[in-house]
């Protein structure tokens, strides 16, 4: 993460209303300065990274699964999330033809291996070979870093994760028959 950093955060939810008020104002001068950024790599990002910019947000979405495969011989990895708040989409999968291996950040070394992981931000970047990166910040500061060329976003309308800490066999099986 270059702009929405986990200190920066961890700054932000400070109790010390001096640390909150001051990191609250570099927030904003973040946030300004990655929408900058956007608009001048806009013209190198995939439909996919558009498409997903401008109709979904990751924040507080809830990761359902990662995957890897091969296709072809070449890397691809998934990333599939239940939304927030998805204004009648229930999730999103995010398929990402990679060009370089998945880099994970443990910045806290607190994320336990039961830890629940939603998306707290995320930011798109396009180095100056051409490699596009998508890093997305997790509860208990865990960055996923995917470097990559394209990107599908499929929009699910439903969302059902079995095996999630109670059984949704019922919602399941009223899924299977609509």
């Amino acid at each position: 993460m270059k702009y929405f950093t986990p200190d920066l955060l961890a700054e932000c939810r400070s109790l010390d209303p001096e640390v909150a008020e001051a990191a609250a104002a570099k927030w904003q001068r973040r946030a300004a300065a990655y929408r900058k950024r956007l608009q001048e790599i806009h013209h190198r990002l995939p439909l996919g990274v558009r498409r997903l910019m401008r109709s979904i947000t990751l924040h507080d979405a809830y990761l359902l699964t990662t995957n890897l495969a091969k296709e072809r011989g070449r890397p691809q990895f998934f990333l599939s999330f239940k939304l927030a708040d998805g204004d009648g989409r229930a999730g999103v999968q995010l398929r990402y033809d990679m060009v370089k291996p998945l880099k994970v950040v443990l910045h806290e070394g607190t994320a336990a291996a039961g830890t629940i992981l939603f998306a707290l931000y995320d930011e798109f970047d396009v180095s100056e070979d051409g490699t596009l990166t998508h890093s997305i910040l997790m509860t208990g500061g865990v960055e996923t870093r995917v470097r990559f060329t394209n990107l599908l976003v499929t929009l699910f309308t439903r969302v059902v994760a079995p095996g999630r800490g109670r059984s949704n066999i019922k919602e399941l099986a009223e899924m299977a028959a609509s």
